[in-house]
């Protein structure tokens, strides 16, 4: 009898410990959580001082900064709508995060099989170590005057059931890059609507990484066979420095 007790008490401390251990994980990953808000927070109030924008404005930096923990895995969309004091905020923030459920690799780590360098006027380094979103390597890529760079396929790929056209892209030294990017939907040509990467789809900074993501509607490239990927220069500048890009993928992004 006392053996039996004896059991029954030792189980019942072990769940007690494994309870406490999983309750101090949760308490430490939301302390965790409130200091990178805490932090981004006590940014955008430096920022609102020195700048002395309007509530737009800051709401505006504010959406950008919580987009980027959630698309970094800083933080998550739910906890997000916790922290977010301005509903409309929040359905902003939720249409541009990134959470695909489907995705097609064009680059990671290397091109995937199929897919070829189709660039002019630009020297690219498709093994490049300078600057890595993840993985071992990503793309350094110096554009001349008007040049691009390109990822191409013979076969193509279908964009049914895919929503958008992504990848991270790191500005090196300089922000000051102009790019646009377009598709072609056949094989002699075929080019399609040129978007300019603008904070409409993400932004390009010195030294860091930031995702861009562009549907395919406004490429004209919804339900298409894209043949070729192009990222271009629009500055028509002769010395453009470097940039890099890596993770270039086709998704559907869930709601």
């Amino acid at each position: 009898m006392n053996i039996k007790k004896n059991i029954s008490f030792i189980a019942g401390t072990i769940v007690s410990i494994i309870a406490a251990i999983a309750g101090i994980i949760a308490v430490i990953n939301h302390i965790s959580n409130h200091i990178v808000i805490k932090n981004e927070n006590f940014y955008l109030k430096s920022k609102f001082s020195e700048c002395n924008h309007e509530y737009e404005s800051l709401k505006n930096m504010y959406e950008k900064i919580i987009v980027n923990l959630i698309n970094n895995k800083k933080i998550t969309l739910e906890y997000a709508k916790e922290i977010i004091p301005q509903k409309e905020v929040y359905q902003i923030v939720k249409q541009k995060v990134v959470i695909p459920d489907k995705k097609y690799f064009f680059y990671s780590d290397s091109l995937t099989h199929g897919w070829e360098n189709w660039s002019w006027n630009c020297h690219a380094n498709l093994k490049s170590t300078d600057f890595i979103y993840n993985g071992k390597q990503s793309i350094k890529i110096k554009l001349k005057s008007f040049g691009g760079f390109a990822i191409g396929s013979h076969s193509g790929i279908n964009t049914k059931g895919y929503d958008r056209i992504g990848f991270y892209i790191n500005g090196g030294f300089t922000d000051r890059h102009q790019l646009k990017v377009f598709v072609n939907v056949n094989k002699t040509n075929g080019i399609r609507n040129p978007v300019t990467i603008s904070d409409e789809y993400g932004q390009i900074e010195s030294n860091k990484w930031n995702f861009i993501s562009i549907p395919l509607k406004d490429l004209d490239a919804k339900d298409e066979i894209i043949y070729k990927i192009n990222i271009s220069d629009i500055s028509g500048n002769n010395y453009i420095d470097e940039f890099y890009l890596d993770n270039i993928m086709l998704f559907s992004q869930t709601k």
